[in-house]
């Protein structure tokens, strides 16, 4: 995209491939239809600079010196209309299930998403790469303004994007990584440039500076010092095992060498976990797969996993397994009520999807009694049977009882 802005117009070829490149990256990613955008706009803004040049309606040598252009946005209009269309008549709407997961009825918060995004550019250490990367943009303006425009564009809507989509479950800015390569790219050319700025000043030391020499050395020297201590700081705060991950792995080893149902349906938190176990049914409990469930009503909590119906998911699916995360045991069932009617007491960032089975009726009614014993390393994944659920012979155990009875209260 950037590619076509700055070689020179004689180099036709760069729209067509380009704009298919953007449609096909919207098949993959929907919300990569920003870029999409941002270029089919650079382009219009091109072709409106070149009519008032003319002082007129646009002729047809002008038409024909767009054609190429032309050519790559209908064919990218017709990729995009065709996943809609496809979507529509697959899923029941136009936009993928995510998408009314976590926008519809008061599911994001401007506040999670600004939190996230402060996050990442101070926790994560991407301050100084945004910085630099805006200041790299700024340095394309001498070449020509409409690349700094795509450039600074792209960084600062998906920015804004983040934050209106409320941020992310998933720590370490794993929003940012669609930009990430124009941000290191756009910080390295900054760099290079400020650099440049900055020998000037030693090897012509004796002469007086000028105010662009002395803020460009300024600005390298403060800003990769920041650059190396905050990325430095950022890898230290990465640490690895994540428990429930590990759990997540014990508890699909465990079944995998059970002998379940084929018509096994298993309800989880985590919907990755059903391409470990392609041969039984699933159900998403928070709605990420599930069409019902991601037009719900949205209730307290971080975005992603604040929408669940367990009236419909246990009255109405009824699941013969249960993948709990959480255990919470070290509360009783009064004090779990208590949180999931007072959800003010917790954080905005808090999951509460847990405690309110944990507290359901239909859960105390059907499954807390049968807790499969599948030890974990860390105890994240706690799994329930329903009652009555012919399990077969070969139910996994891991150095403990098969079942577990446990009371009300000992959640």
């Amino acid at each position: 995209m950037i590619d076509y802005e700055i070689y020179n117009r004689k180099h036709r070829f760069y729209p067509v491939f380009e704009f298919i490149l953007l449609a096909s990256a919207v098949v993959i990613r929907p919300d990569s239809g920003f870029f999409l955008c941002i270029f089919a706009t650079s382009i219009l803004l091109r072709a409106i600079n070149d009519i008032r040049k003319e002082k007129r309606l646009p002729s047809l040598p002008l038409w024909r010196s767009y054609k190429k252009e032309i050519l790559g946005l209908s064919s990218a209009f017709f990729i995009v209309m065709a996943l809609l269309l496809w979507q529509k008549s697959f899923y029941g709407d136009f936009l993928p299930n995510t998408y009314y997961l976590k926008t519809s009825h008061n599911a994001r918060s401007l506040q999670n998403g600004a939190e996230y995004f402060i996050s990442g550019l101070f926790i994560d250490g991407l301050l100084p790469v945004l910085i630099l990367s805006l200041i790299g943009s700024c340095f394309y303006i001498k070449k020509t303004k409409r690349v700094a425009l795509i450039i600074a564009g792209t960084i600062l809507s998906w920015c804004f994007y983040i934050i209106w989509t409320g941020g992310d479950a998933m720590p370490h800015g794993r929003y940012f990584v669609v930009i990430l390569p124009l941000l290191y790219l756009m910080a390295a050319v900054a760099l290079q440039i400020l650099w440049d700025k900055s020998k000037e000043v030693l090897t012509n030391y004796k002469k007086t500076l000028t105010l662009t020499q002395a803020l460009s050395s300024l600005a390298f020297i403060l800003l990769s010092i920041l650059l190396l201590l905050m990325q430095s700081f950022a890898l230290r705060g990465i640490s690895f095992p994540v428990g429930r991950f590990t759990d997540r792995i014990a508890v699909i080893e465990s079944l995998k060498k059970s002998d379940l149902p084929p018509n096994t349906t298993i309800a989880v938190y985590e919907a990755g976990i059903n391409f470990f176990l392609p041969q039984y049914k699933f159900h998403d409990l928070l709605g990420k797969n599930d069409r019902h469930i991601a037009l719900s009503e949205a209730k307290p909590g971080l975005v992603g996993h604040n929408k669940w119906d367990y009236e419909y998911s246990l009255g109405l699916i009824k699941p013969d397994i249960i993948i709990c995360r959480d255990g919470y045991s070290e509360l009783g069932y009064l004090e779990a009520f208590y949180i999931v009617n007072h959800p003010e007491l917790l954080p905005p960032n808090s999951v509460f999807f847990s405690l309110a089975l944990y507290v359901h009726p239909q859960f105390n009614d059907y499954y807390v009694r049968n807790r499969l014993h599948i030890e974990t390393p860390f105890n994240s994944h706690w799994v329930y049977l329903r009652n009555g659920f012919v399990t077969g012979e070969n139910i996994p155990v891991i150095n403990a009882k098969t079942l577990l009875t446990y009371s009300d209260r000992a959640f």
